[in-house]
């Protein structure tokens, strides 16, 4: 993981106490960078990188790790010290991210410069801090509204006379029998919208079964249930959606 990616996964990370941001920085450094020393200037340089202000008393309470309290750094020669290893075990359970996550979150980030400034942006957003932050039934739902939005968005700027054309064949009683705005979209089913964009050849077969079945999946999700999400899961389910619905159409 990137420096930027992990300070970004705070809400606010110049606003955590100092000693927090210093443990984080030192973590990081031990954890993705293990060819650097734990240093001091290793720390600050951290900081540095991502544009956020050195603690003021952070070398001070660096160089004399019992100003730490409590203190977490075990001085291993001269000026490099290594983290503590409850601590260090503590922090990897909390934000070491495995291989498929860190895989999931890259697919997710690389759209942020392919989408319009929007509702689509926003729902990308939401997501992404909801999967960093364990809020997988909140990431299910946010992941659904980007690619549905997408289709939308994509039906009422190229598609609209196709999709109107199939409306009526495909839903005769439905509430509204023409679309010309995306809030007349709302007086449709989701699936209803899915099944006459399948039919009007908007979306394939495939994209069609992909979005049917996740919607299901986000109903799911969206209502109280005892059905849990597990991390897996939030990741499979919007891996698929970016990958095989956003990114294709």
């Amino acid at each position: 993981m990137d420096l930027g990616t992990f300070v970004d996964s705070f809400d606010d990370f110049p606003a955590l106490p100092e000693v927090e941001q210093i443990k984080l920085m030192s973590w990081y450094l031990i954890t993705y960078r293990p060819g650097v020393h734990l240093t001091w200037l290793a720390v600050q340089a951290c900081f540095n990188e991502v544009a956020c202000p050195v603690p003021a008393g952070g070398y001070l309470a660096f160089m004399n790790p019992a100003n730490l309290k409590p203190s977490f750094l075990v001085v291993v020669d001269t000026g490099k010290f290594q983290i503590h290893r409850s601590v260090r075990k503590e922090y990897d359970a909390k934000y070491l991210q495995g291989e498929s996550t860190r895989h999931v979150h890259k697919i997710v980030e690389s759209l942020r410069n392919d989408l319009p400034a929007g509702a689509e942006s926003v729902y990308l957003e939401e997501a992404l801090i909801c999967l960093r932050h364990g809020a997988f039934r909140a990431a299910i739902v946010m992941a659904w509204n980007l690619a549905y939005d997408h289709l939308l968005r994509l039906i009422l700027n190229l598609k609209l006379t196709e999709f109107n054309e199939q409306l009526p064949k495909s839903f005769s009683k439905a509430e509204i029998s023409e679309i010309k705005c995306l809030d007349d979209f709302e007086r449709l089913k989701e699936s209803q919208v899915i099944q006459i964009a399948k039919s009007a050849n908007i979306i394939s077969p495939t994209v069609h079964m992909i979005m049917t079945e996740k919607l299901k999946r986000r109903n799911a999700a969206a209502h109280p249930t005892d059905v849990l999400i597990s991390q897996p899961t939030a990741e499979e389910f919007v891996q698929e959606l970016i990958t095989n619905v956003v990114k294709k159409l």
